[in-house]
């Protein structure tokens, strides 16, 4: 593995669902193959109120992606449009430089004939 240059730590909480098809829209559309996703619990600070009720929480996604600085604004726009942030309830998302990272490539597999 290589050492990349300056690169930013893209996460975005996300309803359950939607995470897996925003990784696979950035591996098909960005190239990008190194987003990670985790499941949570949690509620939001302004809940239905059919839901506000005691200890009442929602699945959640964690959904993390490490680009390159140069890149991290389009990729980041990119996630917002396609995770659908701008509907009410539909997460949030933040980025941060990270001091040191790693290159993550997949492995090259010829096909069998």
């Amino acid at each position: 593995m290589t050492e990349s240059g300056e690169t930013k730590l893209i996460t975005c909480i996300l309803p359950k669902g939607i995470a897996a098809g925003v990784s696979k829209k950035l591996l098909h559309e960005k190239g990008i193959v190194s987003g990670n996703i985790n499941n949570a619990r949690g509620s939001g600070h302004i809940t239905a109120k059919v839901h506000q009720k005691v200890g009442y929480q929602t699945e959640k996604e964690i959904f993390r992606v490490v680009v390159n600085a140069d890149k991290a604004d389009e990729v980041f726009e990119f996630i917002y449009n396609h995770a659908e942030l701008h509907h009410p309830h539909g997460g949030i998302m933040f980025q941060n430089a990270l001091r040191k990272s790693t290159e993550y490539v997949l492995p090259v597999i010829q096909a069998e004939d």
